[in-house]
């Protein structure tokens, strides 16, 4: 049976904000409910997920505390009106969703938000660097353009191909498959099969399967899968944006993420070895200013 929580668990209250806390308001208080929902419909809605959430956030808050800080200080990094921007803005909604619906049990969710994150950044990226601003404007207008054709455009631009060549010599792969055989030492081609292997209605990769259950319920697993798949996403965000965008700050939050200890936790071989090359090629470029550091 289910019970309310203790009423001294800061988790049992629910808040609402105040007119005032929105940008556009008429200064009039909220209207009491008009049609208010019924507690069956709502207890049938929120019951479950509710109950995820607060088991999540009980035994796993320091890792919800980290992708919070990561989502927090993504917004902090914004740079200046740009193709970038835009990216970025859209890529914090996804982030956002991502973590809600992980600390909320639903994985595979949570899984198919990062992969949109990836597929604008690398477009974005793409466009900023061939100066493809039609591309972009299209895109934004609805047109669909595919991550195949916009990865192998952005791996032929002149700051990819002059780093890709460093890190493979010393490597052996890199972001971007020289062909098709390669994904698997090709991160950003690896991660994105990955993450789609959520998005699609395949059996080994339900929601169910995470859960081994009806659900949504907590999973130690499910949990795992998707908590270090949101870190190793942004972790490539950042290394993508880094490339693209010298001047780009690298959160705060995210820096430890690059050390070879924590790299190796939650990001699958043989990419910390492909991301540390790639930083160490981008902090030693010309281009870079000096007193840059990525951790």
């Amino acid at each position: 049976m289910v019970h309310p929580l203790d009423s001294a668990d800061f988790r049992a209250h629910r808040k609402v904000l105040e007119p005032d806390d929105f940008a556009s308001h008429d200064g009039e208080p909220d209207s009491p409910p008009s049609d208010l929902i019924s507690e069956e419909t709502w207890d049938g809605i929120m019951t479950l997920p509710d109950d995820v959430a607060i088991r999540t956030t009980s035994h796993v808050g320091e890792w919800v505390a980290l992708l919070y800080d990561l989502w927090k200080e993504w917004i902090d990094s914004f740079p200046r009106r740009s193709m970038i921007t835009d990216a970025m803005l859209d890529c914090a909604d996804d982030l956002s969703a991502a973590l809600f619906n992980l600390v909320h049990g639903y994985y595979k969710q949570a899984i198919g938000a990062l992969r949109n994150a990836l597929e604008t950044t690398v477009l974005a990226c793409m466009c900023t660097l061939s100066g493809s601003t039609d591309t972009w404007l299209a895109w934004q207008n609805g047109k669909e353009i595919g991550f195949r054709a916009t990865m192998s455009t952005l791996a032929a631009t002149a700051k990819f191909t002059e780093l890709e060549s460093r890190v493979r010599s010393l490597t052996g792969g890199g972001l971007f498959p020289e062909a098709e055989n390669n994904a698997g030492i090709a991160w950003v081609r690896n991660l994105y099969q990955r993450l789609s292997s959520f998005s699609h209605a395949r059996g080994d990769s339900t929601n169910g399967v995470l859960w081994q259950s009806n659900g949504p319920v907590y999973s130690e697993q499910g949990m795992r899968t998707s908590c270090y798949l949101y870190l190793e996403t942004y972790t490539l965000l950042v290394l993508l944006l880094k490339i693209t965008w010298r001047r780009f700050r690298v959160p705060g939050a995210a820096r430890h993420l690059f050390a070879p200890s924590n790299l190796e936790v939650f990001c699958p071989d043989p990419f910390p070895r492909i991301c540390e090359a790639y930083m160490t090629a981008i902090y030693s470029m010309k281009s870079i200013p000096t007193g840059e550091q990525t951790r």
